[in-house]
């Protein structure tokens, strides 16, 4: 299985001096392994054009140059360029870490019988090495359909044989700007194994003024993709989460943010259509 193709799909806007430290380090790391043949799918979304720039940085890169904004629209762009069977999707300000390679190589080898699966890895504090997120599980395990709610996000996801694309209204740039990744994961078919040995660091968010903004956008997404999944699935999901959202004022959580996720999730809900 040595030398099995990888492809990496990268959508991002971010300044030169993000995306110089990005190549750098994912060039540094596929020079340091042997395990894949990596490449890279590069959709910029920037205002100037910087395939030189980039090519210099990064070698094996198809880069694409796209003037429309929107996070799915892209990942599509860059999903319709794909010609390998095993992908995932990265951020600009992500870095896998050193063993990231070895480490999905022997999970590759432990499900090779299984034709189409999803692999989950876990991400990190670029600082501290923390669980990011959420609260990743510390034992490597098949996960069930729906686990696929608890541990999916846009970069923890090698995908094998199973390739679908964005619902282009979730996301960033979209009408419901968040839970494309979740979506996505939730639709594409496959086993599901998880290993905390594919480790992606990620730096940690800092909160700002605009909290409550981000927490009624974030919730939007949840609540519409919540009525994508049908009336009834969809309603008990927004529940839960509702009340998961009420039982953060137990931990003292700003009254304001929990008024925003439920208010996000009940209009998104209420105002998406198929």
């Amino acid at each position: 299985m040595e030398n099995t193709e990888l492809t990496f799909i990268c959508a991002s806007l971010d300044e030169d001096k993000t995306i110089e430290k990005f190549l750098k380090d994912l060039n540094k790391k596929t020079e340091n392994q042997s395990l894949f043949k990596i490449s890279l799918i590069f959709i910029d979304q920037n205002h100037k054009e910087r395939s030189k720039f980039c090519k210099k940085l990064y070698p094996n890169i198809k880069y694409i140059h796209s003037s429309k904004l929107g996070l799915a629209y892209n990942r599509n762009i860059g999903l319709k360029n794909l010609k390998t069977d095993l992908y995932t999707f990265i951020d600009s300000d992500c870095k896998l870490d050193e063993n990231y390679f070895e480490s999905l190589f022997k999970v590759l080898i432990k499900t090779k019988e299984k034709n189409k699966i999803l692999i989950y890895g876990k991400i990190v504090d670029s600082e501290t090495g923390n669980d990011l997120f959420k609260k990743w599980p510390k034992k490597e395990r098949f996960l069930k359909e729906h686990e696929k709610l608890l541990f999916s996000t846009s970069v923890n996801i090698v995908y094998k044989n199973t390739k679908v694309f964005f619902d282009e209204n979730f996301g960033l740039g979209s009408i419901y700007p968040s839970c494309e990744d979740l979506d996505y994961a939730l639709r594409t078919p496959g086993y599901i194994y998880y290993s905390n040995e594919i480790v992606i660091t990620h730096p940690h968010q800092n909160f700002n003024e605009n909290d409550e903004k981000k927490i009624f956008n974030y919730a939007k997404g949840f609540g519409a993709l919540c009525k994508k999944q049908g009336n009834f699935i969809g309603f008990i999901l927004l529940i839960a989460s509702i009340f998961h959202a009420l039982f953060k004022l137990f931990k003292k959580t700003d009254i304001s943010k929990v008024k925003a996720s439920i208010k996000g999730k009940i209009t998104g809900f209420i105002e998406y259509k198929k």
